[in-house]
């Protein structure tokens, strides 16, 4: 890449150059700015239009705040030119041959391994002095971001340093401890090493000096004494114990003959627990003497052998000094700091820096715990074994490798965490990548729902162009397919990527549309059956030639021929697969392969919401087992029929986001522009085939046209939510007192319904004061498989506990002890079904009825919270229960499956007059933004309305739900004080 026209300066400020370091004319607007700051560090991955709307004009309506962008971007592309911002879709990045960065250059160089590159290049802190009004929004980014990149500068400096004393290069050592320091001067970590190098160059002044500096500073900014161990090296350099000469390394302290080590290899002895393959002793010295035998007995030597003495004894010290200095970081600053990441949801901040603590403090219980909140032990194999296995964020597509072991590898940590048994919550997704020699390098994206063991290609294996899929017991993980029951499936291969034109030529050349061999399958349109002649008069190119309805005079597009070709129909496709021996997958197997479970790190990364097609795998939306534009590019035809459809799955570069997990279906003879396809060969043993192969009956319902029931019915249904208001006969069975923030009771009380008792949780705040606003909590649906609410997820409430507030967390009809004859969550039109959402909420009613006999409850201040399932029934339960003053749902959509009507969410969503918020990911896969989230929020009944869409799949990030949870509260129950 050449060098940019104009280039951005951001690191210490705000700076615009043009060619030559010409004078730039001001941007007219500070959030213009602002956009191109966040741009510049978004790198190539470029920034979401929504996130860029959330961050710098959070409180205006939509029009105001899209219009408000617009400006922005015009304001840049009129005075950098019209291509330094490109456009794909929503995704907004800037254009590195037109703008360049040091933002970029410095993560490229860190990228690459060239820290003083790196090191020259950071200019300051981001954006330093630099704040836009009324956003905090991006206040809290800048903060986040800021802390990254100094953070990186830091390494970066201790790397260097570190390696230049390693190399025996201390005048340079100190230069780099020196320029750290100053770069966090309240680090005893870094002023250790800098006292420890000024004094192997001697310079006993400036180690004492520095080490005051850091003294007076520590008391006058955070009224600390400085740390014991810096304390004892200086008094040890003021006694003249530790003489620092040029030579490198301190001396050992002096002392008489009884206090030195009397032979070389008592030395050995002592030092062979510190030995490292980079270290000083080595497997050699550990087999020979490390002063030659005949030297040590020799009577001149003695003065050399006391010397060596010396010397390796002060390696000895310095290794205790460095072990100590770190350990103390990791205790008293690393651990701190990782609490404050993890709370504010900065999930690879934090999973980088537990790491690098672990690695220091491995046993250490509070560390330990505080990892298990951003990380799981996994266990990665490979077949065969002794493949490297290297993982990277899987957003930072320009970032270095972080090596984690050789397979099999049994326990290593990568981010995201089961918040229960079967329910995986990612907090940081991953990039896993296998290399062996001989084989082919498997890239992929991490989830833990794959087997461990990883098959490799040694390129004679696996058919050609393809990779291999894991098989097992699997259902279809689309939001309008999840109803079907899983099938157990062998083993498959299927495509890296789309068939291409390439590909698609070769089948056209070799007179594939007039051989009937290949078009097995009889043609259908509109319920007619068609001859073979007059199927094939459809399948024409737009010159009439036969070939995709894309190409023209029986040839693609020029320089596309590595794009997936498209403009085929479900039958061109078909009999394209006969031709080649492979089969088009069943639904079941494409979405295996897919991995949408990860579309909030799939999609942003893959062609889709775009201007066109592309080069197969030009996009790094990589799969879970390297299968590359499942998400986008052309949509992708499927086997399985629906009243005379076919599927074809993915969306493609002209579709929404959310069309990843769309189960959408087309006529068989359809030829739009995007259809497209990938192949499959399946393990013919398989006896399951002709299962995952029959018609499948999706669900879809379009919100846009269907209306909720009227008033007079409502009524009729609401009442079935009545009960008799009898003796509730409450018993507080136990009191738990022994957490930190909370008591929690467990209590138990007559159900409305039967002859059976209800259980519930009730979590009051050791902050505050009675009587507490309570919120009623409605959890996700891993409650119906869970055991036990105390063993659930805390955090998806514990913030709401801190804040002096109280929640009830009733234990619902057969979810957790009361789990019962409920098979699935998902709603259908059985009286199971209808019954079980009553009783539901009748239970919530009864508690709520409970808490209405508690003084230190003001009822008052009563809000619903639903997660995840909660957040879908939020669409009911607040509409027959109105004591709520407010809702918030975290995660919640309207499902596709239709219950029966009395227990519609759709036909009760008008009627909720209490405030609600709504927090939503873009890229959820359960609960689809544009068919699923943002109707059911059209639909809610209240004015006092928010929705708040984070770039994410089934979860908001930590601090956004906090923040605008806290806020909702606080504005509609009262501040708590």
């Amino acid at each position: 890449m050449g060098v940019s026209t104009f280039q951005l300066r951001v690191l210490g400020g705000f700076a615009l150059e043009g060619p030559s370091g010409a004078q730039v004319p001001p941007l007219p607007q500070r959030r213009a700015k602002a956009v191109l700051a966040v741009l510049a560090v978004c790198g190539d991955l470029g920034s979401t239009r929504e996130r860029l709307l959330a961050l710098l004009w959070p409180e205006s309506d939509e029009a105001h705040s899209r219009h408000g962008l617009r400006d922005a971007l015009l304001a840049i592309r009129h005075t950098l030119g019209p291509g330094a911002v490109r456009s794909v879709g929503d995704l907004v990045r800037l254009d590195p041959t037109v703008v360049g960065s040091d933002v970029r250059s410095f993560l490229q160089a860190l990228g690459s391994g060239q820290h003083a590159d790196a090191v020259r290049g950071y200019g300051g802190p981001l954006l330093e002095g630099f704040h836009v009004d009324d956003a905090p929004e991006f206040e809290r980014w800048l903060d986040g971001e800021r802390a990254r990149l100094a953070r990186e500068y830091g390494e970066a400096l201790e790397r260097l340093a570190t390696a230049a004393a390693r190399a025996g290069a201390w005048e340079e050592a100190v230069g780099w401890w020196g320029r750290a320091v100053e770069h966090d001067p309240l680090n005893s970590h870094l002023v250790l090493q800098q006292v420890q190098a000024l004094a192997a160059i001697g310079d006993r002044a400036n180690a004492i000096r520095a080490a005051d500096v850091h003294a007076r500073r520590l008391r006058a900014e955070l009224d600390l004494e400085p740390d014991r161990e810096v304390l004892a090296k200086i008094d040890a350099i003021r006694r003249g114990e530790l003489p620092a000469p040029r030579d490198g390394v301190p001396r050992f302290p002096s002392g008489g003959p009884a206090d030195r080590p009397q032979t070389a290899e008592v030395i050995r002895a002592d030092l062979a627990p510190q030995a490292t393959p980079s270290g000083d002793t080595t497997s050699t010295a550990a087999r020979r003497p490390l002063v030659p035998l005949a030297v040590r007995r020799h009577p001149l030597a003695a003065f050399g052998t006391t010397a060596l003495i010396g010397v390796l004894c002060g390696v000895l010290l310095l290794s205790a000094f460095r072990r100590s200095a770190k350990v103390h970081w990791a205790r008293e600053q690393a651990m701190p700091q990782l609490r404050q990441l993890v709370d504010s949801g900065y999930w690879e901040a934090a999973y980088q820096l537990a790491l690098r603590a672990t690695a220091v403090i491995p046993g250490d219980s509070l560390l330990t715990s505080l990892l298990r909140r951003v990380a799981t032990p996994v266990r990665i194999r490979s077949a065969p074994a002794g493949a490297r296995v290297y993982r990277r964020p899987y957003a930072a597509t320009d970032t270095a490798w972080q090596y984690l072991g050789t397979t099999p590898v049994d326990s290593v940590w990568l981010p995201g965490v089961w918040s229960v048994p079967g329910f995986w919550a990612p907090t940081s997704y991953s990039r896993v990548k296998l290399e062996k020699p001989g084989y082919r390098a498997l890239e992929t994206a991490f989830t833990p729902f794959l087997p461990d063991t990883f098959v490799l290609d040694d390129g004679h294996t696996f058919p050609p162009g393809m990779v291999w899929v894991s098989g097992g017991v699997f259902g279809v993980d689309l939001p309008q397919l999840d109803h079907l029951a899983p099938i157990r499936l062998a083993d498959f291969f299927i495509d890296v990527h789309e068939v291409t034109n390439r590909e698609y030529k070769h089948f056209v050349e070799t007179g594939g549309y007039q051989q009937r061999v290949w078009w097995t399958y009889s043609f259908s349109l509109d319920g007619r059956r068609l001859s073979w002649e007059v199927a094939m008069a459809r399948f024409k190119d737009k010159t009439g030639q036969p070939g995709p309805a894309t190409w023209e005079a029986g040839d693609y597009p020029p320089e596309q021929a590595d794009y997936p070709v498209t403009g085929v129909s479900w039958y061109e496709a078909a009999a394209y697969a006969k031709f080649v021996g492979k089969e088009l997958p069943t639904i079941w197997h494409w979405s295996r392969a897919a991995g949408t479970s990860a579309s909030a790190a799939i999609v942003p990364a893959s062609n889709i919401a775009g201007n066109g097609p592309a080069r197969v795998g030009a996009y790094p939306g990589v799969g879970p087992f390297g299968t590359y534009d499942m998400a986008g590019n052309a949509r992708e035809w499927c086997w399985n029929e629906t009243a005379g459809q076919r599927y074809i799955l993915g969306g493609g570069w002209n579709d929404l986001s959310y069309a990843f997990n769309n189960a959408y279906t087309q006529p068989p003879f359809d030829r739009s522009p995007t259809n497209g396809f990938r192949l499959v060969t399946y393990n013919p043993a398989d006896s399951n085939l002709a299962a995952a192969k029959r018609p499948v009956h999706a669900v879809f319902r379009d919100y846009t046209k269907e209306r909720p029931v009227p008033d007079r019915i409502f009524e009729i249904y609401r009442r079935l939510y009545d009960y008799d208001r009898t003796p509730l006969r409450a018993e507080v069975e136990e009191r738990d007192t022994n957490a930190a923030d909370w008591v929690r009771e467990r209590i138990s009380f007559d159900a409305a319904y039967g002859h059976e008792r209800v259980i519930a949780y009730l979590f009051l705040p050791k902050r505050g004061h009675a009587p507490y606003q309570t919120l009623v909590y409605f959890p996700g649906s891993f409650a119906i498989f869970a055991r036990s609410l105390v063993t659930a997820d805390l955090a998806t409430f514990d913030f709401i506990l801190k804040s002096g507030r109280a929640l009830m967390a009733p234990v619902y009809k057969s979810t957790y002890e009361r789990r019962h004859d409920l098979p699935s969550h998902i709603p259908n039109v059985t009286n199971l079904y209808k019954d079980h959402v009553i009783m539901w909420a009748k239970d919530l009613r009864r508690s709520t009825d409970y808490l209405e006999t508690r003084p230190d409850i003001n009822t008052k201040k009563l809000a619903y919270y639903g997660v995840s399932w909660g957040g879908g029934l939020g669409g009911l339960m607040p509409a027959v229960e109105p004591r709520f003053r407010a809702v918030v749902l975290y995660i919640a959509g309207l499902r596709f499956q239709k219950p029966q009507p009395e227990v519609d969410p759709f036909n009760f969503l008008p009627h909720i007059k209490m405030p609600v918020l709504m927090l939503n990911g873009r890229y959820d896969q359960y609960f689809p933004l544009e068919t699923s989230a943002r109707p059911m929020f059209r639909w809610l009944g209240p004015a006092q309305k928010r929705q708040v869409i984070s770039d994410d799949g089934h979860i908001v990030p930590r601090l956004q739900l906090i923040k605008e949870t806290l806020d909702w509260l606080d504005r509609y129950l009262g501040a708590v004080k």
